[in-house]
């Protein structure tokens, strides 16, 4: 739960003024997201953020089944991913299992990844450098607008190569 120091910097007008300067800066104008994550809360934070901001949004719950065939037919410009996509689930595929098993596969191998997660474990942050994951944001960390702004300056970077 947020104290109370952060809720008053948040109705500051200064923060919202800041706010309002990364929404409109962030336009995702149909650039495609695929949001891989089990917690339908934090699902429904950025897909109403990112629609807002014009981006094409999908959703899944898990990287089960034919996970990379999904991927592959929605074709998006950027993976948002989640470390944990077990739920209530004991035997699961995580993140960085998801991400290995996209990147074995020629449609999928060259989709920007950004891992998005709460884990802010020096291990799992090295781990997903040296995978190539093109970035790895901590939830609470970033606002949602400010995960837009990182998602367009990824996709950007990435269209330059």
């Amino acid at each position: 739960m947020l104290d109370r120091n952060y809720w008053f910097l948040l109705s500051s007008g200064k923060f919202k003024k800041i706010l309002k300067n990364l929404t409109q800066s962030a336009r995702g104008d149909g650039l495609k997201v695929l949001i891989v994550e089990d917690d339908p809360l934090i699902v429904k934070i950025y897909e109403v953020k990112l629609r807002d901001l014009g981006f094409e949004i999908k959703a899944l719950r898990n990287a089960e089944g034919n996970f990379v065939k999904q991927v592959g037919d929605f074709n998006p410009d950027l993976i948002l991913l989640d470390l944990i996509l077990c739920g209530e689930q004991e035997h699961c595929i995580d993140g960085f299992a998801a991400y290995e098993m996209l990147k074995l596969k020629k449609e999928t191998r060259d989709i920007p990844v950004i891992f998005l997660t709460n884990r802010f474990d020096q291990s799992d942050i090295d781990r997903a450098k040296i995978l190539g994951a093109d970035s790895y944001i901590i939830k609470a960390g970033m606002t949602p607008s400010q995960v837009a702004g990182k998602i367009l300056e990824t996709i950007q970077l990435k269209q330059r190569k």
